[in-house]
């Protein structure tokens, strides 16, 4: 099993993740949310998205 750490004191395996939903409009510091196979929700920020995705996330289309 491969852990990955996404904030300091969480660690998360991609078999985990259920979904991803990015947010039309960030609020506040929330850029997605995790849904995991636990029945967990995970709100993560665009850094946190881009540790994920290992890409960086994309601006979004409406401004």
């Amino acid at each position: 099993m491969k852990l990955t750490e996404i904030r300091p004191g969480l660690f998360l395996n991609f078999d985990q993740i259920v979904s991803v939903r990015v947010l039309p409009q960030p609020e506040g510091a929330t850029y997605a949310i995790l849904q995991l196979s636990n029945g967990d929700k995970q709100n993560i920020t665009r850094d946190e998205f881009a540790a994920i995705a290992d890409e960086a996330p994309r601006l979004n289309a409406r401004s």
